[in-house]
Order: C-alpha cells, then sequence, then structure tokens
C-alpha cells in the first residue's frame, strides 16, 4: 500500500478520530489507591496515526512501536480532568488501565483535543496507545495535488487489488473521512432542507398575497393616482405612498418574529458543546432582505399605476 502512488501515509487504529463507537475504560492515575471518578476513551492506533489524521502533538513524544500496550499519549482534556494545569506536568507519571489497578503505562506525551465523537458531544478525555489486535481500521492519507479524482480512482482500485490478494475472503469496505463525518449531521442536514422548502414556500405565498393586495389598491386608487400626478407627484412619491404601509407591516412581523426565532435558535444550538452565538446582524440581515423582497413585490404594480 505505501508504495502506491499518492499515499502519503497510512496508519491502522481501532477506528477514526472522531467515531460513533468507542472503548471506554476505567483508570488509576499515578498511585492513586482508587479509580478516578470518570472514564476515558481509549484509541488503540499505530505511531503514524497523529501525522496520518492531522492530529497535534504538544507535549512530550509519540509512544514507540509495539504490538502491546506499553507508553500512553494521552489529550489536553484529560490532563485538565485531572486537575493539572500544564501538560508538561503528565509527563513521565504513570495510568493503570483497567479495574485492577496494577498494568501501570508510562505516559509520554499529550496531544491536542480532538473530537472523539460528533459536535453533539464534548470532547472526552482520551488515551492514544497501541494494541495491534484491536486494529480494525486502516487509515489511509492521499495526495490529491496530480491527478485529482481519477488519480484517486485509481488509487482505490490498486487498494482493491492488493485487499483481495491479500484478504480474498473478506470484502472491502472503504469511505472517506469527510462523509463519515458527514453522516454525523444527517438529521441537521435534513431539517436544514426542510426549512429551506418551508421557507421558500412562506416567502412565495406571502409574495402572491402582497401582489394580489397592491394589484387591488393600484385599481381602487387610480384616481387618487391621477390627482397625484397631475399635482406634480413623481413616481418615486408614488412608489413611495404603495410601499410605506407595507414595509410597516414587515417591519412589525420582524418585531414580533426575532425574538420567537432567537429563542428556538439557541435552544437548538444548546445540543452543541461547541457553537457559533447567534449575533445581531443575523436580524438585521434577516429584516433587510424581508424588506427588500416586499418593496420589489410591491414595486411592478405601484411603478405600473404611477
Amino acid at each position: 500500500m505505501a508504495a502506491l502512488p499518492n499515499v502519503k501515509s497510512l496508519s491502522y487504529g481501532i477506528s477514526i478520530p472522531s467515531s460513533d463507537g468507542n472503548w471506554w475504560t476505567g483508570f488509576r492515575y499515578d498511585n492513586a489507591e482508587k479509580e478516578a471518578d470518570f472514564s476515558v476513551v481509549m484509541r488503540f492506533a499505530d505511531t503514524a496515526y497523529v501525522n496520518t489524521y492531522g492530529l497535534k502533538l504538544i507535549a512530550g513524544r509519540m509512544y514507540q512501536s509495539a504490538d502491546t500496550t506499553r507508553e500512553l499519549v494521552v489529550n489536553e482534556s484529560l490532563v485538565k480532568k485531572l486537575g493539572i494545569r500544564q501538560p508538561q506536568q503528565i509527563l513521565g507519571k504513570y495510568i493503570a488501565l483497567g479495574r485492577n489497578g496494577m498494568n501501570k503505562k508510562l505516559i509520554v506525551g499529550v496531544v491536542k483535543d480532538f473530537n472523539t465523537f460528533s459536535l453533539h458531544d464534548e470532547t472526552n478525555p482520551c488515551i492514544l496507545t497501541t494494541r495491534r489486535d484491536a486494529y480494525h481500521t486502516l487509515g489511509i492519507k492521499l495526495s490529491t495535488q496530480q491527478g485529482g479524482t481519477e488519480a484517486i480512482s485509481r488509487l482505490i482500485n490498486d487498494v482493491e487489488t492488493n485487499w483481495n490478494a491479500t484478504f480474498p475472503d473478506f470484502v472491502l469496505k472503504y469511505e472517506f473521512l469527510d462523509q463519515k463525518l458527514a453522516s454525523f449531521y444527517k438529521s441537521e442536514e435534513r431539517m436544514y432542507l426542510l426549512f429551506q422548502l418551508l421557507a421558500g414556500i412562506a416567502i412565495f405565498i406571502g409574495c402572491l398575497g402582497l401582489y394580489g393586495v397592491v394589484a387591488f389598491m393600484a385599481e381602487t386608487r387610480t384616481k387618487e393616482v391621477g390627482i397625484r400626478k397631475a399635482l406634480g407627484a413623481s413616481t418615486t412619491h408614488i412608489f413611495g405612498l404603495f410601499s410605506l404601509d407595507f414595509v410597516k407591516l414587515v417591519l412589525v412581523a420582524l418585531v414580533i418574529a426575532s425574538p420567537i426565532a432567537g429563542y428556538v435558535m439557541n435552544k437548538w444550538l444548546a445540543n452543541f458543546p461547541y457553537k457559533i452565538d447567534i449575533a445581531w446582524w443575523m436580524f438585521v440581515l434577516t429584516g433587510t432582505l424581508a424588506v427588500g423582497i416586499a418593496l420589489i413585490t410591491v414595486s411592478f404594480q405601484s411603478i405600473k399605476a404611477a
């Protein structure tokens, strides 16, 4: 595999860094008599795991290659959860994995936090270490600078050929990392498309109603418009005359809708530990677009009447 074109690095591991299936375990830190009051996520992986998935080592070194569990690299969340201020302070300490507290392993490095689950969950305390019999996934980091999608397609065919030659009794199953991450948010994607559809229908129905009202108003106020024109009123004045009442209604609707929308969005965002903030400019932009749509709808009939 490593000799194939466009393969930058390979890594065996229990799963990808952000996974919906995780191995939890209890542990004892240093010489503690009791097990810690929280569990950690285990990421069994080889020494190329950090480089292949773009993780960042912020203290110490990577563990040495081994078939069994010998040395440990922990994440920032575990350091903070143990009440340790600086990542360097945990280096050289021991963690005993499992429940008997006898299997002590040396901490040699600290990796920058990465999401062990989706963004619906906070970053969990995590330990990276070696254990060959737990490697269920092969991660292949590709270089897409040459050949583009055609090169990737050829590479996948080469991988499949190598796989079938090595494991003829097993079916190759592969997926791209971005597709796997996107699968965590299928419900949000469906909801987003649904809201787009409903918003589009609401705007369309609103514009139809607005157009009908303006057409009726133009018909009933034809004589008034004629008198105003005869007295020197401009087309812009007539347009403003027709538009003002509708702009007022749109602004009243925005005043009513904005607090409700802000409340609903904040409740939805509460499902994500890592999220954006609802800013005032979002409502200003929405209001500007709403007023703009209303004015465009009104303009045809009002200018025609003028």
